[in-house]
């Protein structure tokens, strides 16, 4: 054998040595930074959540002292007070034919609310008669006649409302508290103020 020839091919054994080592050096720098840059948007997410988990839970104990500071005031105990007798009074304050609210209530729900909810959904009850869904009081019957279905604001700004346009004592605390609880409602991004 040729000592050229040896050396040639010793040249090309080294030469795929080191190809074949700066190979498995490529392969494993490319797996170590693929992990490292998976870790590191791991730790990134991982931040994000502990943030916005953070953020959840300061806005609920914000609501949650909101709800209290407002549920102790005096003003709030009171009106809820004159509230309350006067939902009771409803009936008595006012000459309505109940079985009228009650048709005008089944149509507007059904015109309004129950065809657009999906009862195809798994663990969603079927329909049941609208008269199911009414309130079981004449006081909510009445009260609902007049604030929604008397309330010539659209859906989803019955709330615009301030009292309804009736002699009842109901309606006369109504339009006095209504504007306060509301602003309440509208500050702090509140669905009910109940």
């Amino acid at each position: 054998m040729n000592l050229q020839s040896i050396r040639a091919k010793i040249s090309l054994l080294v030469t795929l040595s080191l190809v074949s080592v700066a190979g498995i050096i490529l392969i494993f720098t490319q797996v170590k930074f693929s992990k490292s840059l998976t870790n590191s948007r791991l730790d990134q997410l991982s931040s994000v959540v502990d943030a916005k988990k953070n953020e959840i839970e300061r806005y609920f104990n914000d609501t949650k002292s909101l709800i209290i500071s407002t549920a102790a005031d005096t003003t709030t105990i009171d009106s809820m007070m004159l509230l309350s007798n006067a939902f009771h009074n409803l009936p008595s304050d006012l000459a309505l034919d109940i079985d009228k609210a009650k048709k005008a209530l089944i149509n507007h729900y059904n015109n309004y609310y129950l065809n657009k909810v999906n009862y195809n959904i798994p663990g969603v009850s079927p329909r049941r008669p609208t008269k199911y869904y009414l309130p079981k009081s004449p006081e909510g019957i009445i009260a609902q006649y007049l604030y929604i279905v008397k309330n010539s604001y659209p859906i989803g700004q019955k709330n615009k409302l301030i009292a309804s346009n009736d002699i009842s004592t109901y309606s006369g605390v109504h339009r006095m508290y209504h504007p306060s609880f509301n602003e309440i409602l509208e500050k702090f991004g509140l669905y009910d103020i109940f």
